[in-house]
């Protein structure tokens, strides 16, 4: 109740100083903005590791990411390991991890994962992200 009387609250100040009500956008048929998938799309082929050790998970990927890793997925029912990244990309990685694992990783709710800095496969500069989790079956 007290949110309602502020929101009216506030409405009533910005009706006083734009003097009116606010102008509405025009529709035009046209979806907003139609981004395309950034990152890397599709399945990884290059080499992964992956530690484990008292509840703790860690993950190296030796690969440069254009787009920022969101978070890890992993599905029970094929042992598919997949990165969510930011722009809607999924890499599948090249990881099966067995469904006799489930408990274990149900208790690991983030993960440390290394991936390269930058596109030189020269360079060794490693870049660590600490990232969720999720365990779909």
């Amino acid at each position: 109740m007290l949110g309602s009387i502020f929101n009216k609250i506030l409405t009533f100040i910005r009706y006083l100083l734009r003097g009116g009500k606010t102008a509405s956008v025009e529709y035009t048929g046209e979806p907003p903005h139609t981004q395309e998938v950034k990152g890397f799309h599709g399945k990884f082929q290059g080499d992964c590791m992956m530690l484990r050790e008292d509840g703790q998970v860690v993950l190296n990927i030796d690969f440069y990411f254009p787009d920022t890793p969101s978070w890890l997925e992993w599905d029970v029912g094929t042992g598919k390991l997949a990165i969510a990244q930011m722009g809607g990309a999924m890499a599948e990685l090249n990881i099966e991890l067995p469904a006799s694992q489930v408990g274990y990783f149900e208790t690991v709710k983030r993960v440390l994962l290394i991936t390269r800095r930058d596109k030189d496969e020269a360079s060794h500069n490693k870049l660590v992200h600490f990232i969720s989790l999720i365990v779909r079956q």
